[in-house]
């Protein structure tokens, strides 16, 4: 299985070192782990942004929903 996890480039660091540290525990459990960071984001836009045509997160999730 694959995973991504998105943070938002504007996040502060915690939120980062969130995304950081879930990743390296899905990946030690054998998971494919993919990592993206959204340009201009934070937790609130990133999440808005999902049902935004033409965002980079609508466009994640539009890839994800494909598989």
């Amino acid at each position: 299985m694959s995973v991504k996890i998105s943070v938002g480039a504007d996040e502060t660091p915690p939120f980062h070192g969130q995304a950081a540290t879930f990743a390296e525990s899905l990946e030690k459990q054998g998971l494919v782990v993919s990592r993206t960071s959204l340009a201009a984001a934070n937790h609130m836009s990133s999440v808005r942004d999902l049902g935004l045509a033409g965002t980079q997160a609508a466009a994640l999730l539009a890839r994800v929903l494909a598989m």
